[in-house]
């Protein structure tokens, strides 16, 4: 869906407005991998992308988390989850285990 020069400029952006936080599986290989980009008092969470083996160990979970508490860390007032796709209705259950219908507040 997305070009590797996408990612490159993602992340190539300057400052610290942007950020990738990954895991890795019991033997060491990437298990999975989230960005995080910040404007004003509000997170995005761009993208993720965990492999079918790590699924089930809970790795999407933890980088949400992680990411969410980048943007705590950062000070910021909100996290947007993002829309996505109707056809991806697994994506869309994880999100709304995550947040009401306006984000993530951080600053509860």
């Amino acid at each position: 869906r997305y070009s590797a020069a996408y990612f490159e400029r993602l992340l190539s952006m300057p400052g610290d407005r942007v950020r990738v936080v990954h895991a890795l599986d019991p033997q060491g290989s990437l298990a999975g991998a989230a960005v995080l980009a910040m404007d004003g008092d509000t997170g995005y969470y761009l993208h993720a992308a965990v492999s079918a083996a790590a699924r089930p160990l809970g790795v999407s979970d933890e980088l949400l988390s992680r990411l969410i508490a980048i943007a705590r860390r950062q000070g910021l007032a909100r996290f947007n989850l993002m829309a996505s796709p109707a056809n991806q209705p697994g994506l869309l259950r994880f999100k709304a285990n995550w947040a009401d219908p306006e984000g993530v507040v951080l600053t509860r």
